[in-house]
């Protein structure tokens, strides 16, 4: 295969591999540091943000995914990684943002990780979400919430013992958003 024709990796991918550290589990005791240095990568792209907005997006989502891949191979008791992860997310908004991307897709794509969430990465996601969302990026991530929230069952259903559980949980995220907005009547 011609150099030409080989797909160049990033090195900010390369960067954040290395950061990571796949393989390698990391005590409770080394994760701060660790968690410290991974940082350090995640400013690295948030520094190409405002020049290089899409390709930071892009770097961020593969920052994210990566983060859940290393999820079972640190103890993060203290919760530094999961803080960490909650600031690629916002990073990778404002990257969306600046590249002026959908703000409908980056909705649907939030709460498609709400949704699977299995390290916890997005609990109470929509408390950082707010503060870099701009208006219209809220609107559209309010309108999607309201959305999820109004379809979601009103009443316990006998086979399906906790359907009530997906109506508090969107009815709490609308809350938050809405009261971010300041938006008492609704």
């Amino acid at each position: 295969m011609s150099p030409a024709k080989r797909k160049r990796i990033d090195p900010l991918e390369k960067a954040i591999e290395a950061a990571l550290s796949p393989g390698r589990f990391i005590s409770y005791h080394a994760a701060w540091t660790f968690v410290k240095d991974v940082g350090g990568v995640a400013d690295d792209i948030e520094k190409i943000g405002l020049k290089e907005p899409e390709r930071a997006a892009r770097l961020y989502e593969i920052f994210i995914a990566a983060c859940h891949e290393k999820a079972n191979e640190i103890d993060d008791s203290s919760g530094g990684f999961g803080m960490l992860v909650e600031e690629l997310f916002q990073g990778w908004i404002k990257a969306r943002q600046n590249a002026h991307f959908d703000p409908g897709e980056t909705a649907i794509s939030l709460i498609s990780w709400m949704e699977d969430d299995p390290y916890g990465f997005c609990h109470d996601l929509e408390r950082g979400v707010v503060k870099v969302l701009d208006k219209k990026g809220l609107a559209t991530f309010i309108q999607q919430i309201r959305a999820k929230f109004e379809s979601a069952p009103t009443q316990v259903d006998k086979e399906k013992r906790f359907s009530s559980y997906e109506r508090r949980r969107w009815g709490g995220v609308l809350k938050t958003l809405l009261a971010a907005q300041r938006n008492v009547d609704a």
